[in-house]
């Protein structure tokens, strides 16, 4: 049975099912470059939800699910994570529809240990910052489309944060071809464990193996967002 909920900017219309969404983005990106895309918010049936929807069927490992819930997977920031399965080279990008529902610390949307990851961070007790790889976001986005992308911002230097479509410069931590697979609802620590649960909602993701302009991240961010 669902968990209803109330989630902010995640509600269903009540008067018609709502479409999935275009990993494409309208054909900016080539489907075959989608190494991965899922959308529990549309498919509400928690077997189906895992179902790669991209033509490479790239399948996740489920350990310990999460909560199918009318927003999407429902994490509960405690042991429920979702392994997809996919080493991430330096120039890959990761983009997610969410919403934060727990309090601030260091929890991950989604990541990779020392390189690719978005999680809340507070500088005090009830202050919570988006920080990507170094790149802190304010003010607070508590809900929305997180997404990094591996474009290369110098020479050798790869890694730009999106929010909403808008992107932000990662200075600290340029990405890196990756030693741990891509977990959702949590990121792993140096040993490959997963730590930092997030309690989230993510209702779209999708992972590519290609670098994404700001053209083609601020079009899949609005492919990727949900009523």
């Amino acid at each position: 049975m669902l968990t209803r909920r109330r989630i902010p900017y995640h509600k269903r219309r009540a008067e018609s099912a709502p479409s999935p969404f275009d990993f494409t983005a309208g054909g900016l990106i080539p489907a075959s470059n989608c190494l991965q895309a899922f959308d529990p918010f549309v498919v509400q049936d928690l077997q189906q939800s895992y179902v790669d929807l991209s033509p490479n069927n790239n399948q996740p490992i489920v350990t310990v699910s999460p909560t199918l819930d009318v927003g999407g997977w429902l994490f509960n920031g405690t042991n429920q994570y979702i392994d997809t399965d996919i080493y991430l080279e330096y120039n890959y990008s990761i983009f997610a529809t969410y919403s934060y529902l727990g309090a601030a610390g260091a929890y991950a949307i989604f990541g990779v240990n020392e390189g690719i990851y978005v999680y809340p961070y507070s500088s005090g007790s009830t202050r919570i910052y988006y920080e990507m790889s170094g790149s802190v976001i304010n003010p607070p986005v508590i809900s929305g489309i997180a997404g990094v992308s591996g474009e290369e911002v110098s020479e050798g230097v790869y890694g730009v944060g999106y929010i909403n479509g808008v992107s932000y410069n990662i200075d600290s931590s340029p990405f890196e071809t990756m030693t741990h697979t891509l977990l959702i609802g949590a990121m792993n620590n140096s040993s490959g464990s997963p730590y930092r649960f997030g309690n989230s909602i993510i209702s779209r993701f999708a992972v590519y193996d290609i670098p994404l302009s700001a053209a083609q991240a601020a079009a899949l961010s609005t492919h990727m967002s949900v009523e």
